[in-house]
């Protein structure tokens, strides 16, 4: 394999000159292994796709931010539902912009660093975020349609605040990561302390500063089951040690485990157990 397949900017623009900038939300599914000249930064904002990196393959999702510097293998896949944002730009289209050059995200291209040292940087944005990135990609690819050849200068520009944005969200993570931890900690707490209660999960979300689709991963990545099966498994482990009470009504129990009504309960209890409350406290007197 050559060092350099065609460059998809060029072949999708007809540019080739070494000072310029790009901003694609139409990518191709799909592409060969290949290295470009530029540097490369890619904001999903729905759906998934796989990123390929020097033949590892790196899957990527709703908030995911992926900058890759020059000279790297790789190629991109994307789900038909993928909505993702592409900006490519040579070095020399930067260079003389000192404000974008200072920052982290950036003078790693020009002075190499640990921070690119597996070839690419990747993390994730909160939903608030990813939708002032979507405000700045939208300018961005306006001035790259309709002034692709003049005001290099309105590019860098808005190139530089998008970068400087981009700088903060990453500088976030380890704050923001905290505080997601402190949150889900008081989350689990509460629902241990109230599962017999009717649970607004998306305010527990909301109070540990999160969207309820981050705070249910971020559940699921801590305790291994979302918010809702957590408190299921806690309804169902009191209703265990109350079925060993021979004098409680099932009514009874249902109602101390949350539940509405018996029924409701028998249904939950059958579909985890597989067997219904009495058939359980049956077994649990036969074994006794």
């Amino acid at each position: 394999m050559s060092e350099f397949i065609n460059d998809p900017a060029i072949e999708l623009y007809g540019f080739n000159e070494s000072n310029f900038l790009v901003v694609n939300t139409h990518l191709m599914h799909g592409s060969v292994l290949h290295k470009q000249r530029f540097v490369e930064v890619l904001v999903v904002f729905e759906g998934k796709a796989m990123q390929t990196i020097n033949e590892y393959e790196l899957p990527m999702r709703m908030g995911d931010i992926f900058i890759m510097p020059p000279n790297v293998l790789h190629n991109i896949t994307l789900e038909p539902t993928c909505r993702c944002c592409c900006i490519i730009f040579t070095l020399d289209f930067i260079k003389d912009n000192t404000a974008l050059v200072r920052l982290p995200l950036v003078s790693a291209f020009f002075e190499p660093n640990e921070l690119y040292a597996k070839g690419y940087l990747q993390f994730n944005v909160s939903e608030s975020q990813l939708s002032v990135l979507q405000t700045l990609t939208s300018l961005l690819y306006y001035e790259a349609i309709h002034f692709s050849k003049i005001d290099n200068v309105t590019k860098n520009n808005l190139l530089g605040g998008f970068f400087a944005y981009l700088t903060r969200c990453y500088e976030l993570i380890p704050l923001m990561e905290k505080i997601a931890s402190r949150g889900l900690t008081s989350a689990a707490i509460y629902i241990e302390s109230n599962f017999t209660k009717d649970i607004d999960i998306n305010q527990l979300a909301a109070q540990a500063f999160l969207s309820r689709r981050q705070f249910d991963r971020l559940f699921i990545e801590t305790y291994g089951i979302t918010p809702s099966q957590y408190i299921l498994t806690l309804r169902l482990k009191r209703a265990n040690a109350l079925l060993q009470d021979l004098s409680m009504p099932i009514s009874a129990i249902a109602e101390q485990c949350g539940y509405v009504d018996s029924s409701h309960f028998s249904k939950h209890f059958k579909r985890i157990h597989g067997c219904s409350p009495l058939q359980y406290r049956k077994q649990y007197l036969e074994s006794c």
